[in-house]
């Protein structure tokens, strides 16, 4: 019987987060959103709006409808309720995990809602730590 001894190494991987100020942390997350939106609708949004406040990021932004919800809205809006259930757990998990990824957020919750009359959305991230943490200036 042989025994082999294996070392084990263990290497701290040291992370820096590049703080932004608060303009270029509103673009960022204006194009993160806007992607997430893409990977889900392959569609981009038309507009975006950014605030902060304490530890919460708000972002509004409108977009067009896909013409297929229109149709399953008319035809059974239990059914289209569904669905948008359904694309906003997947939308704020994306959002979430990206946000983590790239800015280091710790977040406590994101929350997501649509009006499909007014092709409106709202983002809001609730941080575990005030946004001026995270902002530069």
């Amino acid at each position: 019987m042989y025994m082999i001894k294996v070392r084990q190494e263990v290497h701290s991987i040291y992370v820096t987060v590049k703080k932004h100020n608060a303009g270029e942390l509103k673009q960022n997350l204006m194009k993160l959103n806007n992607q997430v939106h893409q990977n889900i609708f392959k569609i981009g949004l038309i507009e975006q709006h950014v605030d902060f406040t304490d530890n919460k990021i708000i972002i509004l932004s409108k977009n067009k409808r896909i013409p297929v919800l229109n149709i399953i809205y008319e035809e059974s809006k239990d059914v289209s309720h569904i669905i948008e259930r359904l694309v906003n757990i997947n939308y704020k998990t994306q959002l979430e995990k990206k946000l983590v990824e790239l800015f280091d957020f710790g977040i406590e919750i994101v929350l997501r809602d649509y009006d499909p009359t007014k092709n409106t959305n709202v983002v809001i991230i609730i941080l575990n730590k005030d946004i001026r943490n995270y902002v530069t200036g």
